[in-house]
């Protein structure tokens, strides 16, 4: 996961032709993860890393992957200028599927979905799967 991440990262970052700088971060002892899960976070992830090297405005993207005990914690975090408050309200902008997809897919799996967001703070997205769901060799997720 940390490499597909990083891979994709460049290649957004190269896309989007900005100086945005990027960092992936693994915590925790790795752990295979369910095919499922691992491509299911991997488009949430995704869809974040899009908004970020697209709309952020920032300087810096930090890509955390937590493999612990009790749950798999994937943050996508920018230092930009942050989400209107209409947005968080709202959980989705008008026309876009975005938020709400990555909700969607995280709620599917069984995990939480985070969203924060502060004006000229940035933005954090947050996903964490329950391990006997995310790691192979636990239980399958449904």
């Amino acid at each position: 996961l940390s490499d597909a991440l990083e891979a994709l990262a460049g290649e957004f970052s190269a896309d989007e032709g900005n100086e945005l700088t990027y960092q992936v971060v693994v915590a925790g002892r790795r752990r295979p993860l369910a095919p499922q899960v691992r491509d299911e976070v991997y488009q949430v992830a995704r869809e974040a890393l899009r908004n970020a090297f697209t709309y952020s405005r920032g300087h810096h993207i930090a890509i955390e992957i937590e493999y612990s005990d009790k749950s798999l914690i994937v943050r996508v975090r920018d230092d930009g200028v942050g989400l209107e408050q209409e947005l968080l309200e709202r959980g989705a902008r008008a026309g876009h599927w975005g938020l709400q997809g990555m909700r969607e897919r995280t709620v599917r799996l069984g995990g939480t979905f985070n969203l924060w967001s502060k004006p000229d703070a940035g933005t954090e997205v947050e996903v964490a799967v329950p391990a006997a769901l995310a790691y192979r060799g636990t239980s399958e997720p449904r």
